[in-house]
């Protein structure tokens, strides 16, 4: 690393980081750059990344009038920084992973992979974060993907990257929007840790000439309402909040429960629960823990019924040119860091219960006996959803989550038809 860096040389000792801060103006306008701190020394604050962004096709059962959704201007390409002003050697290879901004659990774990990648390979590769204050899944993919080929590294929502893909009318692979196939985040990492995810989730990925690294997780979303919802009958009548842009097999799934699917932005749920517009909402436990009307509503249940998943790439090209004792050493510092981003999500979600208890919030737990229930009712939406995803794909996850035997997909009689519940 050059000398002249803001940051101390790692073969002196010091732990170091370089943080390329390139924030896009609005269109039309310029953008600017510098040198950020390291963000690895603080303690990240709840990931605030909104859900999925993209919707190109907006399920007419819940919208049946809906807006067209405009297609996203790309924002204009930060301006390049030479890399004295960087922090790297005109002789290192350089390495920019794309980041949201330092509020999300994303940035820090990807500068815990550049301080390891450059520590350990000092003098060959340099890896600089590349954070934009108007980060989306949607922007981040159109970066990625940009004839700019500027951006080596990302981590991308899953759930946004299946709309980006039925867009395209690439393959969809939509397991993590499938409604309460996975009993947990304990279960949901087992099923990420094994060869099967790997090796489909890396297939779906060829397309786009993007080569799978590791996979990170926020936590699951749990129901919430003015009353208590530990069956899927519970939901009848209900008005549900969801976001905008929810996957399609989820909002079927509510819609033929019985739930009235209200959408709306993050910005919105507060003001709509104090005015009735809805009764209940899908919501990650850290977040319904700073909501102003968790007074309005009677505590949460912790049902676990959707997964939020991030991928992380890198350019198929990139990778290519590796020798394979180098992507084989990055690929295990990757799995390292994924670990953590895993272990803290799960941290996340039991320190925000365990606030919530001290607070005299109800926080229910699911039976065995009614997550049977839950799951019984989305055994049709699996099945629909194998003309996508291979039904020993679907079942692969249920085994991780130690799944009842009858819920399997393979050999068993296939589910019988749902009829829309009413209350």
């Amino acid at each position: 690393m050059s000398n002249h860096s803001m940051q101390t040389h790692p073969r002196s000792g010091r732990w170091w980081m370089m943080v390329l801060l390139m924030t896009s103006a609005l269109a039309g306008c310029g953008s600017g750059s510098g040198l950020g701190p390291d963000p690895i020394l603080r303690d990240p604050d709840p990931d605030t990344d909104p859900d999925p962004i993209l919707d190109p096709d907006p399920d007419p059962i819940v919208d049946p009038d809906p807006e067209p959704t405009p297609s996203p201007t790309p924002a204009p390409d930060p301006t390049p920084v030479g890399d004295g002003v960087a922090g790297c050697d005109a002789d290192e290879q350089v390495f920019r992973f794309l980041v949201p901004p330092e509020h999300d659990l994303r940035h820090h774990s990807a500068a815990a992979i550049a301080t390891q990648i450059n520590r350990q390979f000092n003098h060959l590769y340099c890896m600089q974060l590349v954070e934009r204050e108007d980060f989306t899944d949607t922007t981040e993919w159109d970066r990625f993907r940009g004839t700019a080929n500027d951006i080596d590294f990302t981590a991308i929502n899953h759930t946004a990257l299946v709309r980006i893909w039925q867009y395209a009318g690439h393959p969809k692979y939509q397991l993590f929007d499938l409604p309460f196939l996975f009993t947990s985040g304990a279960a949901l990492d087992e099923f990420l840790d094994s060869t099967t995810a790997r090796t489909n989730l890396a297939a779906s990925l060829e397309v786009d000439r993007a080569v799978l690294l590791g996979y990170w997780r926020q936590p699951m979303l749990q129901f919430a309402a003015t009353g208590p919802i530990v069956e899927p009958n519970h939901l009848a009548g209900r008005k549900i909040s969801l976001h905008r842009f929810a996957p399609t097999f989820y909002q079927r799934y509510l819609h033929t429960s019985g739930a009235a699917l209200v959408r709306l932005d993050d910005a919105e749920v507060s003001t709509a629960l104090q005015t009735g517009v809805v009764d209940g909402l899908d919501i990650r436990i850290d977040r319904f823990e700073d909501l102003a009307t968790v007074h309005l509503l009677d505590g949460l249940t912790m049902t676990h019924h959707r997964a939020t998943v991030q991928l992380v790439i890198i350019q198929q090209s990139t990778w290519q040119k590796l020798p394979t004792n180098h992507r084989e050493e990055i690929g295990r510092i990757i799995d390292k860091v994924s670990a953590e981003h895993r272990a803290q999500s799960a941290q996340q979600e039991r320190e925000a219960r365990a606030r919530l208890v001290a607070r005299g919030v109800p926080v229910r737990t699911l039976s065995d006996a009614q997550r049977l229930q839950w799951q019984q009712a989305a055994r049709l939406d699996w099945q629909e959803a194998t003309a996508d995803v291979p039904a020993d794909y679907i079942d692969a996850a249920l085994h991780a989550g130690n799944a009842d035997e009858s819920l399997l997909l393979i050999g068993k009689a296939p589910p019988a038809a749902r009829q829309l519940n009413t209350p």
